[in-house]
């Protein structure tokens, strides 16, 4: 792989929300039409979004999910990456799958991220990453929200909860919404 696409780290990542550093993660990037992949993929994405010039659902249903209704507010409090780290293809191939080492990839490159960035919670809004690979002990969240699971994870001296969610195209908002407002409360 020659590259892979830089996190988007938003100017007030560091306050945060509630005082905690949060990373969102999603799956992958598509893109219909001309296009050039490059490592600045997922910093121009959201920069297009905090302009208004590209307005996807995704971001606009966390954003929600979290009880903002700005994105420039919401985004720049936050760290953002995707699993997969580079374009998966186009809209026809959104919903394709990492191979297993593309999916080794993906696995080294979110813990060099947490590591860098050292978030206090990682909130993961997709059930396709293999971070079941990263030995990770995921359990259920208490009920009536055990469709969303969690894990600790400990190393080089920060410890940080990872909260994995579903795509908000197919989770239910108000689950949504309760799942992140009982993770933000309990850090």
């Amino acid at each position: 792989m020659k590259f892979e696409h830089k996190p988007f780290k938003g100017d007030h990542y560091e306050q945060g929300i509630n005082g905690k550093r949060i990373a969102v993660v999603g799956y992958s990037f598509w893109h219909d039409g001309e296009y050039s992949d490059s490592e600045n993929w997922g910093v121009f994405t959201l920069s297009q979004v905090l302009s208004g010039a590209w307005k996807p659902r995704f971001f606009s249903t966390i954003r929600n999910s979290f009880g903002f209704s700005n994105q420039r507010e919401f985004w720049n409090r936050v760290l953002f990456f995707n699993y997969v780290p580079t374009i998966i293809g186009t809209g026809a191939e959104r919903f394709a799958t990492a191979t297993n080492e593309e999916a080794a990839i993906a696995n080294s490159r979110f813990e060099r991220i947490i590591d860098e960035h050292r978030p206090d919670l990682v909130f993961v809004f997709t059930k396709k990453t293999q971070l079941g690979g990263l030995d990770l002990a995921f359990k259920p969240l208490e009920q009536p929200l055990q469709m969303f699971v969690q894990a600790e994870r400990q190393a080089n001296g920060h410890t940080c909860k990872i909260v994995r969610l579903r795509h908000p195209q197919g989770a239910n908002g108000q689950a949504l919404k309760q799942a992140i407002a009982q993770s933000l409360a309990a850090g």
